[in-house]
């Protein structure tokens, strides 16, 4: 489970919502529907692969008030460091479950995960050490910019059948856990090309990783048949899933235990206010520092100095909730 509380968040999103029915929110005094396995789109790999997405979509069941005709949603996207996890999260499908027991559509959604690994042969005693060792520094980019790409993807799907599933598309909310938490800062945050990692356009190619990650969750089913992988420009912001012209507003963020790869802060398209953000972080985080520094940071020391292990190399500078 997470170890965090919810009151604060609960606050923040039943305050953002519409005053009159703010208990509307906040009680858990409904039954809901669940929708499993949703294909939301499809995006290229890290490996030039194309993939499948797929989102479960919970739904309260509140025609018992006949003065609420939509609903706020909630998108919940899980962690994994970018290169595990998936949308079956029991901690990410808990909070989709009790917010929608407080009237919220809720989602949780599976994105593209994996980098081009490093072609040395990393690796120590403790499991899928080896698995956190990227080609380079810009590989931690370029994950966190496809996932966000693919969870704006997934939000636009559900836009797109806001009708069918009565959401109110003025009163959308994401948020998330460790990586899921940065793929909800980007998804509410980036919102103009100035923003675009520079490390998100096309780059030099890498060599193919060494065989022993072949065996990491994100290389599963993957074949590396040239010695060199390309690097293409990632495309635009916004991904290709599921274009829309539906307008809509994300008033709120949930970010638990992640931060930001850069300032999505300093610009905002066309003067618009940034949404709300609640964080929750701890200072002893091991993967995402508190403040600023480098993923896996704190792992990388307990590693070398407890385990006999290599320092984490090639990793991204970030900056934590505080």
């Amino acid at each position: 489970m997470m170890k965090f509380k919810f009151s604060t968040l609960l606050f923040l999103l039943a305050s953002l919502w519409n005053q009159e029915f703010c208990q509307q929110w906040i009680d858990r005094t409904y039954n809901y529907d669940s929708t499993y396995n949703v294909v939301y789109g499809s995006s290229i790999n890290f490996n030039g692969v194309l993939e499948s997405h797929k989102m479960d979509i919970f739904t309260p069941l509140c025609d018992d008030d006949q003065h609420i005709s939509t609903r706020p949603l909630l998108l919940w996207i899980h962690g994994g460091a970018f290169l595990a996890g998936d949308k079956n999260d029991p901690s990410i499908i808990n909070m989709c479950k009790q917010f929608a027991r407080r009237g919220y559509v809720t989602a949780s959604i599976d994105y593209r995960l994996g980098f081009i690994a490093d072609d040395q042969p990393w690796d120590c005693t403790y499991p899928n050490y080896k698995c956190v060792f990227a080609a380079d520094t810009s590989e931690w980019y370029r994950a966190l910019f496809r996932s966000i790409q693919d969870g704006k993807g997934a939000l636009r799907y559900l836009m797109n059948r806001n009708q069918q599933f009565r959401i109110d598309t003025n009163n959308v909310f994401v948020a998330g856990e460790s990586a899921g938490a940065f793929v909800a800062l980007g998804i509410g945050l980036l919102d103009t090309v100035i923003e675009k990692f520079a490390q998100a356009y096309a780059l030099t190619e890498v060599a193919r990783p060494n065989s022993n990650t072949f065996s990491c969750v994100y290389n599963a089913g993957l074949t590396f048949n040239n010695a060199f992988i390309s690097r293409p420009d990632l495309g635009n912001i916004e991904g290709n899933i599921e274009p829309s012209n539906i307008r809509f507003k994300i008033k709120g963020i949930g970010n638990f235990y992640g931060g930001l790869a850069s300032d999505f802060l300093k610009y905002s398209k066309s003067g618009l206010m940034k949404p709300a953000i609640y964080s929750f972080h701890q200072p002893c985080d091991l993967v995402v520092p508190i403040d600023s520094g480098r993923i896996f940071s704190g792992l990388s020391w307990c590693m070398t100095n407890g385990y006999n292990c290599f320092a984490i190399a090639n990793t991204a500078k970030v900056y934590g909730s505080r």
